[in-house]
């Protein structure tokens, strides 16, 4: 299958711009890390960073191959996805890319579990 390039600049762009505010989420837990004066505060900060990273993956639908060429094209509700046909279409339960929805909701449980209750002496 040839690269649709229409499709494929504004993949680019959305990317940009998913990298762009995900850095700068980031920036901003490393800065108050840096200022923070007690270990709650940095612990907090981890959690808030680790969530972040943790809801940033993966892309939402614009920011995938497929999603921009059908939305692009199409309007669909992807049942012609050659994306689909492989490995299920995304809204379906039981799809590829319904399990890595769900391992990211188990993850973002064990960072939320692991940083609970954050108080030291």
């Amino acid at each position: 299958m040839k690269v649709d390039e229409d499709v494929r600049w504004s993949l680019v762009r959305h990317l940009e711009y998913w990298r762009r505010d995900l850095f700068e989420s980031l920036g901003r837990c490393i800065r108050g890390i840096e200022a923070a004066e007690t270990v709650e505060e940095i612990m907090w900060l981890e959690k808030v960073l680790l969530s972040r990273l943790v809801e940033s993956v993966p892309p939402p639908d614009p920011f995938r191959y497929f999603c921009s060429r059908f939305f692009r094209y199409l309007d669909s509700d992807c049942v012609d996805c050659p994306y689909g046909t492989v490995h299920g279409r995304c809204i379906d339960r039981g799809s590829d890319w319904h399990k890595i929805q769900e391992a990211r909701v188990e993850l973002w449980k064990a960072v939320r579990q692991y940083y609970r209750d954050e108080q030291y002496r």
